[in-house]
Order: C-alpha cells, then structure tokens, then sequence
C-alpha cells in the first residue's frame, strides 16, 4: 500500500484498503463462529458451577 501511495496510484490503493477491511471482516466472523460453537459446547457446563 505504502509503495501504490507513492505512485499515487489511488485506485490501487483503495481497492487494497477494500480487500484487506473485507479479509479482516470475514476473519472476525471466522473467529466468531468458532468462539460460539465452543461456547455452546462448554459453556453450559461454566453456567452450572
């Protein structure tokens, strides 16, 4: 990004500002997923104590 900036390439820039704010949006709803197939798992069992 730093180098597109430079060359005042913007397009570029931007279309690499879009597609790493998408990679990290679908990233935290990977994560997401994940923490609460867990937390269905063995979180009852935390409730219970």
């Amino acid at each position: 990004m730093a180098l597109t900036a430079s060359t005042s390439d913007y397009g570029m820039l931007w279309s690499s500002v879009v597609l790493l704010a998408l990679v990290a949006v679908a990233a935290y709803l990977a994560i997401e997923r994940v923490e609460r197939a867990v937390l269905r798992r063995d979180g009852a069992e935390q409730r219970a104590r």
